[in-house]
């Protein structure tokens, strides 16, 4: 993909950290949930990067999970949104205090985003990180078409190991665990 014009907020030092994007469908079963946790908490113990918008329910859910007393890792948030016009809240403003927070937006100039946003935030993390965890994907979402792109995009697409996601599972997709850490960087064996 080609460079973008992006924004930032927060320790751009950041993006020169090995980094490693997150999504999940809106519609994330229940079930998904604790192996989600269970991945996100061992991811937060490399010293990585973790992207992603933060906003389906799971994402939201691991955002809070994130302890940057506890977690080696930072967070690199990215915005569907004019980044100039976003106020962070308490928890981010901590986050940013601390030097372990990225927000991270296209220079675009809306506050409300819409699916044209929504796409120019995905395109800028496809642009920045090529390694994608995929939580959950709903058959039929945008996700979805992210993953039948995945050969042709260039990344390396992983998709939580759960029963609820073998469906998506794709010859250009690698089922991934907590316990599989080392199928995402070669140096963490």
């Amino acid at each position: 993909m080609s460079s973008h014009v992006f924004q930032t907020l927060g320790n751009v030092e950041i993006l020169s950290q090995r980094k490693v994007a997150l999504f999940a469908s809106r519609h994330t079963p229940p079930e998904v949930y604790p192996a989600a946790e269970e991945l996100f908490r061992a991811l937060c113990a490399l010293n990585i990067a973790l992207a992603g918008g933060w906003q389906a329910p799971l994402e939201k859910r691991l955002w809070k999970l994130f302890d940057y007393k506890t977690c080696k890792a930072n967070l690199m948030y990215y915005l569907a949104r004019d980044l100039n016009g976003y106020t962070p809240d308490r928890r981010a403003e901590a986050l940013l205090d601390r030097n372990r927070l990225l927000f991270v937006a296209p220079s675009i100039r809306t506050s409300r985003p819409s699916r044209k946003e929504i796409q120019l935030r995905d395109t800028l993390v496809f642009s920045q990180v090529k390694k994608v965890v995929f939580l959950y994907v709903h058959p039929t979402g945008r996700l979805a078409s992210y993953l039948r792109q995945a050969s042709r995009m260039k990344h390396d697409f992983y998709l939580l190991d759960h029963p609820v996601n073998q469906q998506q599972l794709r010859e250009d997709t690698v089922a991934i665990a907590a316990d599989d850490l080392n199928l995402l960087f070669s140096d963490l064996a």
